[in-house]
């Protein structure tokens, strides 16, 4: 008798689990998932997890100037001046929606789609990705695109 009890009770505990499995535990892996064929089907939702997953280890870099420096001249001298000269149709042609910045290289979100310096945008090249601007360039014209808070 004490033994059709014990067995009794393991195949209850086995029948709950099966339960929970089935109905609790099913859906959190459906979720999980369906999260995964997102990303698999578009290319752009690819990048963006993989850069989300890399932000999430590394720390925040602080890129640029620091100020707290109290010889700090501001603007570096020696640098090449950057042609300012943006196109009217520059602004409606790209859309800059966000900048990420790691030691592994800095990234830009353009119309869109992640790119990196050395990257092209519909013939532009990227030239350089600041915290908060990317500096495109094509034959001799540079447009600045800045991040809007």
């Amino acid at each position: 008798m004490n033994r059709q009890k014990i067995l009794l009770i393991i195949l209850g505990i086995l029948l709950v689990y099966l339960l929970l499995d089935y109905t609790i535990l099913q859906k959190a892996r459906t979720i999980e998932t369906q999260r995964k064929a997102q990303i698999a089907e578009n290319p752009a939702a690819k990048r963006i997890a993989k850069i989300q997953s890399i932000n999430t280890i590394v720390p925040n870099l602080e890129t640029g100037n620091k100020t707290n420096n109290k010889y700090n001249w501001g603007k570096d001298i020696f640098s090449k001046k950057e042609d300012k000269s943006v196109s009217p149709t520059a602004s409606g042609f790209f859309n800059l929606s966000g900048i990420s910045a790691t030691r592994f290289g800095n990234t830009a979100i353009i119309n869109d789609e992640i790119y990196g310096e050395g990257d092209s945008v519909k013939g532009y090249d990227i030239k350089t990705i600041h915290r908060d601007r990317v500096i495109l360039y094509k034959g001799g014209k540079t447009i600045t695109l800045t991040l809007d808070e």
